[in-house]
C-alpha cells in the first residue's frame, strides 16, 4: 500500500516480552506497537501533547476498531504504518496498518479522536493548524471505514474480575493507559480462550478516563461461541468507563 505523505512507517521486529506461549504477539503489544506509530507521527506533524503545552487542549481516543489476521511471531519483523485520515468539526481519525514483509496485511485499526478543552473539560473543534494537512489526508475511498454507531446495551455480567490502578498504570497524562483497559477488559476470559483463541476483531469504545488507585471491575457477557462483550466499570461511581466487543477463532 502507499502511504500518504503525512503518514509514519516503522519496521518492527517482536522482541520476547511481546509474545505468548505460541510465541505470537499479544494483544495488547500489538495495540502498543500501534500506538507507538501515531505518536511518533503526531510528533513529526507537531501535533503532540508537548506541542499543545500552552493551549489548554489535548487528544482524546473516543473508539477503536481492530481487526487482526494473523498475530506475527517471535523474531518476526513487520512494518507499521499509520496516517490521519480525515478530519469532522470536532473529530479526528487515524487508520493503522501492520503489514508482514510479503505485503500481507496482519492487522488493520481505524480510530476517532476528540479534541478536548482541558479546562472547560469539553469538545473543541479542530485548530487551524491543525487542518492544513487535511489536504493531505487520503480520499475517504481509500480510508478504512469510519466506526458509526453504538455498541449494543451490555448483558448480564458472567465473569468478573477487579483491579486497582496503579502508578505504573499510567500514562504521560496521569490517566490509565488505553491499552490496560484491553487488556484489563480481556482478563476475565476463560482461560481456554486467552490460551488457545485468536481474536479476529476488536471493538472499543472509551467513555471516561481512569486515575491512580481508581478501583476497577471488569465485566464480560458471553453472547454466543467466539463472541463477548465487555465492559470496565469504577466501582465507586458505578459508571461504566469503557465497552468493548470481541470476536474469537
Amino acid at each position: 500500500m502507499q502511504l500518504p505523505s503525512i503518514g509514519f512507517e516503522a519496521i518492527h521486529q517482536l522482541r520476547t516480552y511481546e509474545v505468548d506461549n505460541h510465541s505470537r504477539m499479544t494483544v495488547p503489544a500489538l495495540v502498543r506497537a500501534l500506538q507507538e506509530a501515531a505518536m511518533q507521527n503526531a510528533i513529526e506533524l507537531r501535533f503532540s501533547i508537548w506541542d499543545f503545552e500552552g493551549m489548554d487542549i489535548n487528544w482524546v481516543l473516543l473508539k477503536k476498531r481492530m481487526k487482526i489476521n494473523r498475530f506475527p511471531k517471535l523474531g518476526e519483523q513487520v512494518r507499521v504504518m499509520t496516517y490521519p485520515s480525515g478530519f469532522q468539526r470536532f473529530f479526528a481519525y487515524r487508520d493503522y496498518w501492520m503489514i508482514d514483509m510479503d505485503g500481507n496485511v496482519l492487522a488493520s485499526a481505524s480510530t476517532t479522536w476528540l479534541l478536548m478543552d482541558l479546562k472547560e473539560r469539553v469538545a473543541t473543534p479542530i485548530r487551524d493548524f491543525i487542518l492544513v494537512i487535511e489536504k493531505d489526508c487520503p480520499p475517504t475511498s481509500e480510508c478504512l471505514p469510519r466506526i458509526k454507531g453504538k455498541l449494543a446495551p451490555f448483558k448480564e455480567a458472567q465473569s468478573i474480575k477487579e483491579f486497582s490502578v496503579g502508578w505504573h498504570d499510567l500514562d504521560f497524562n496521569q490517566h490509565l493507559n488505553n491499552v490496560h483497559y484491553i487488556s484489563w477488559m480481556l482478563e476475565p476470559l476463560p482461560r481456554t480462550l486467552l490460551e488457545n483463541g485468536k481474536l479476529r476483531q476488536l471493538d472499543i469504545h472509551y467513555k471516561a478516563e481512569c486515575y491512580w488507585q481508581d478501583q476497577l471491575s471488569s465485566q464480560i457477557a458471553k453472547v454466543e461461541d467466539g463472541k463477548y462483550q465487555h465492559q470496565l466499570v469504577n466501582i465507586k461511581s458505578g459508571e461504566m468507563v469503557a465497552r468493548a466487543d470481541t470476536i474469537w477463532e
